[in-house]
């Protein structure tokens, strides 16, 4: 009885759910019929015969009156709320405000184009230059206007798909939203909640949905507009071309980086690579004796011949423009507060009777940092004369003379101040420490008391910032890449000098976060890693096979870039941040496609892992594992869903252009030899391969893709190829996200691990070395900091900057697998604690949930997680042994508990394994050696057996070489094979 009231209910809630709907549906419609009535009669092109029947009718959009969209809900205010804002250089979030964006973004077609920009001339021209369109049907336009504010905002029926869908190609529209808050021009797709359609979408890659709050930059002097915004010019093309180098001729700091160039060889766009730290120097006012004036002092040294000394200062000179430099020193004179202090100094110097002369560089700014960003050179430098007391800790001292550089603080104020004079003419403040985020309950009449109080010169009372609500470095960059319609674009229309900016912003950013675990070891509970730092700490690897390997790299040819870039002159590689976000839009359609939509089949399980190549773009590699009632067996299977030939330009023309263009290797070999992919004079990529007429599998478990012989040829780069240059590919991937998309069958153990391999490997790095000490030997037994490691050996590339700036993720995983930690005793375990349930330690995240708001846990009601106990091998000793137990015992209470056998307690974990049976006759360390197999590398496994032969722990060593052997084995031979370039290299079996 109680199912069946309970299944009358879920009806009875149904039904009257859907009436609502109906109900909801027929409001809209007499009232989008009553408006249209109105606009029409007001055009004069109303016919009685029609009557109501609004679909019916298709109207020109130049025939369209512009009241259609005024409704008196709020548009006639958006000039005076503009106004307001323009005065204040910043987007409070007001109910005016927040109205007008709602009209402004509730009527978009699938197009992606924003209707009331086309009629409301308060709005700026929007960035899209998609054609125009010639007709619209009516009924589109009201799609989602209900009248009712809070009764379609959710609704999945307030708005169609934002797309197009044009011959299968996914073109995501263009960015023509503005977020509520900040005005950040956004895509449709970029919104907080992507469940559900909204009409009025928020946004947090921008402002955190309004909890940032910052000035926003001013045009730029008209010296400056001229050389980046005219593309006529000869000047301003020059400038363009050579922008990195006039900014370092006036930046007043010198970058300390290395910048890796290797691939900067004309055959990629350019791209600024850095390699390791990056850090701001500042030297003294006068160069020393015998030295030339650098950076800083030659706003000082000898400025009656300054365009001269500048030009000196640089071994590469041509393509420099001595007018431009003139024009330029000029403008900085006239409008750089930074220029202006120097001048100060030089001016202090020549007067008589200074001797002891210093520049103070002052870190802290009194004003609101979210109101202001434009000092004056009394807020930035101060003089002083004799010693110093009164600097603060993050002031620099610059001395009169002296051969020192000092470092500058990436929290000091003025740090991107002084490195980009040209991206901040006026010497506006960079990061700030301590502002805080957007007040709650901010309303107009506040801001227009902060612009009376700004206009009185009267302080703006200050409240202290906490950790919890003040601006961090990750928020300012994410804010300040933004393109708004009231915003000068000085530092988005910079080209190359945007690419150095994204990543010495980045850097920023992890100087933050480093310094931070820095200095908070201990409530990163590290203990927890002893023992642990020298070996390999990714978790078990059971379960299916791995199905599916795809690669998707990112298209900077895709028209959604394209059209937002054309438009203003400039190339993909001047807007990494638009290529970042171009592709995680696409990466979360591909994953969508493949998880939820299932179009290769069920998905039970997937991982995936962002990489940034060498040269710059983005690119996914993506692991799935599909039911077992979807998996592809057979190699007629494989060849339902993986192809690796060139279609039929005849029957299938738009297929065969992709894969022209998109899924063709080099060409390579002989017919260029000088590809990126030649070693040696061979493909490392082991192309062209050969004709194959049927799909097989080889004996290492990997697919030999059916490439027939049938004539089919495309002409890249004037070499005619055929089938053995096609790089595996789904037709419909390929067809709907038209970039490169690899798709590799595997369904063999052995392959499974080296996915694993590849798509875990992490960071680009360098060869790291031991280095020995004076006496010879070498510091192998010093303290490892890793910190120090990770910098050194890291690359980053502009595109990565931006990816992370956006808090894009890197990894991700589904199901999600929680690495589960264990201590022997007397190292703050919290086993004990938790195991109170007849479950392993394994199991238990599986069926229970932690709480973090009440430091519990609780049973799991929904979603699955998999527990992984850290690997460790053998020679750990005690520690290998407990982590044998905790796979076995349920329930333990305590450690006493681990070490009780049949109510018999023994000393150690080793003694109650030999008593379970784990161990004996070497059994344990064979039986490490095939768990470490399941992800380590056959280089990894021979490392550990050396390690196991050298603890001389083991009783039978060539006994276990024995059971071992083939898993020791793996590797050698495809090493030698990569060695030798030659795939036929075969080796006797062990």
């Amino acid at each position: 009885m109680v199912d069946e009231e309970l299944h009358f209910k879920t009806i009875l809630r149904r039904k009257n759910a859907a009436k609502a709907r109906i109900y909801r549906k027929s409001v809209i419609d007499d009232k989008k019929s009553k408006r249209l009535k109105t606009a029409l009669k007001e055009n004069g092109t109303f016919d009685k015969r029609r009557g109501n029947d609004s679909t019916a009718l298709r109207i020109p959009l130049s025939e369209l009156s512009p009241n259609i969209l005024n409704d008196g809900r709020g548009i006639a205010n958006v000039e005076v709320s503009r106004q307001l804002h323009s005065s204040l250089k910043t987007k409070p979030s007001t109910n005016n405000n927040i109205r007008s964006k709602r009209i402004s973004s509730r009527n978009i077609t699938k197009l992606g184009v924003n209707l009331s920009k086309r009629f409301d001339n308060t709005f700026a021209a929007t960035t899209s230059n998609q054609d125009p369109i010639p007709e619209l049907q009516l009924n589109e336009l009201f799609a989602s206007d209900s009248g009712d504010d809070n009764m379609n905002d959710e609704s999945d029926d307030a708005m169609e798909t934002f797309e197009i869908t044009s011959g299968g190609y996914y073109d995501i529209g263009d960015p023509v939203i503005e977020c509520q808050y900040c005005g950040a021009n956004m895509w449709y797709s970029e919104r907080k909640n992507k469940c559900r359609h909204a009409s009025n979408p928020k946004f947090s890659m921008c402002c955190g949905s309004g909890k940032v709050q910052l000035p926003l930059l001013k045009p730029a002097p008209k010296v400056l507009q001229h050389l980046l915004f005219d593309n006529k010019s000869c000047e301003s093309k020059n400038f363009q071309q050579q922008i990195r180098m006039y900014n370092v001729m006036f930046a007043f700091t010198s970058p300390g980086v290395k910048v890796d160039n290797r691939f900067n060889n004309g055959r990629c766009p350019p791209n600024f690579r850095i390699q390791g730290q990056s850090c701001h120097r500042i030297g003294s006012m006068l160069p020393m004796p015998g030295q030339n004036p650098r950076f800083a002092q030659l706003y000082v040294y000898d400025t009656e011949n300054e365009i001269e000394n500048r030009m000196h200062g640089f071994r590469s000179k041509s393509g420099v423009d001595v007018n431009i430099v003139r024009k330029l020193s000029e403008m900085l004179y006239e409008h750089n507060v930074h220029a202006q202090s120097f001048r100060m100094a030089r001016d202090k110097l020549c007067e008589e009777g200074v001797s002891d002369l210093k520049l103070r560089l002052i870190f802290e700014r009194r004003n609101d940092g979210r109101i202001y960003n434009q000092p004056t050179v009394s807020e930035v430098a101060a003089l002083i004369v004799g010693d110093v007391d009164t600097a603060e800790k993050r002031d620099i001292i610059v001395q009169k003379q002296c051969g020192e550089l000092q470092r500058i603080d990436e929290y000091h104020t003025s740090y991107l101040g002084y490195q980009y004079p040209l991206l901040f003419p006026y010497g506006e403040d960079g990061y700030r420490p301590n502002v805080r985020h957007r007040d709650k309950g901010t309303n107009i009449r506040h801001f227009t008391d902060i612009t009376q109080s700004k206009q009185n010169n009267k302080d703006i009372p200050w409240e202290e910032a906490t950790k919890r609500n003040r601006l961090t470095i990750r928020e300012w960059l994410a804010f300040r890449i933004q393109s708004r319609s009231n915003e000068a674009q000085t530092l988005l229309r910079s080209r190359r000098l945007y690419q150095q900016f994204l990543v010495d912003g980045f850097t920023m950013m992890e100087s933050e976060r480093l310094r931070w675990l820095r200095k908070n070891q201990s409530k990163l509970r590290v203990g927890k890693y002893h023992n642990l730092n020298e070996y390999n700490s990714n978790g078990e690897t059971h379960g299916s096979n791995t199905d599916l390997f795809i690669t998707f790299t990112c298209n900077p040819n895709w028209p959604e870039i394209q059209r937002l870039l054309g438009s203003v002159h400039l190339k993909a590689s001047d807007r990494p941040d638009i290529i970042s976000r171009v592709f995680k839009m696409k990466f979360d359609e591909l994953l969508s496609d493949l998880t939820k939509k299932n179009l290769l089949g069920k998905v039970f399980a997937y991982m995936y892992t962002i990489e940034f190549q060498k040269r710059g773009v983005p690119h996914a590699h993506i692991l799935i594992f599909l039911h077992p009632s979807n998996k592809y067996p057979t190699p007629s299977d494989i060849d339902r869903i993986i192809s690796a030939e060139i279609p039929d330009q005849d029957t299938n023309e738009e297929l065969y252009n992709l894969v022209k263009t998109h899924m063709i290797h080099g060409p390579c070999g002989f017919a260029n030899r000088s590809s990126p992919c030649m070693k040696d004079g061979k493909c490392s990529k082991y192309f062209p391969k050969q004709f194959q007429p049927e799909t097989i599998v080889d004996q290492d478990g990997f697919p030999v893709y059916r490439r027939r012989d049938n004539g089919h040829t495309v002409l890249k780069n004037g070499i005619q190829v055929d089938n053995r240059n096609v790089v595996p590919y789904n037709a419909k991937l390929l067809t709907k996200y038209q970039a490169h998309i690899n798709m590799e069958w595997c369904n063999q153990s052995t392959s499974i691990k080296y996915l694993f391999k590849y798509i875990n490997k992490g960071y680009d790095r360098i060869i790291a070395a031991i280095v020995p000490n004076d006496d010879g030997t070498s510091n192998q037994t010093q303290n490892i900091d890793e910190i120090k490691q990770y910098i050194d050996c890291r690359y980053v590339s502009p595109s990565e900057a931006s990816w992370r700036i956006f808090s894009f993720p890197i990894h991700g995983r589904k199901p999600a697998v929680e690495r589960l930690y264990f201590h022997c005793e007397g190292q703050n375990s919290q086993i004990a604690s938790i195991l109170k349930h007849k479950i392993t330690y394994s199991k238990f995240v599986s069926k229970f949930v932690y709480v973090k708001k009440k430091r519990e846990w609780k049973p799991r009601q929904k979603g699955y997680t998999i527990g992984r106990l850290i690997w460790v091998p053998p020679t750990t000793g005690e520690l290998y042994y407990l982590r044998l137990m905790l796979t076995h015992v349920k329930g333990p209470r305590s450690y006493n508990d681990i070490k009780t056998v049949n109510n018999v307690k023994y000393d150690t974990f080793r003694d109650v394994c030999f008593a379970m049976g784990f161990i004996g006759d070497d059994r344990e360390f064979i039986a490490a050696i095939k768990e470490a197999n399941h992800w380590g590398s056959g280089q990894y496994l021979r490392l550990l057996f050396v390690h196991m032969l050298l603890s001389g722990s083991i009783n039978r060593p060539r006994h276990v070489w024995s059971k071992t052997c083939h898993l020791l084995a793996d590797g050698i031979l495809y090493a030698q094979q990569r060695i030798a370039n030659n795939r036929g290299i075969i080796f006797p079996i062990l």
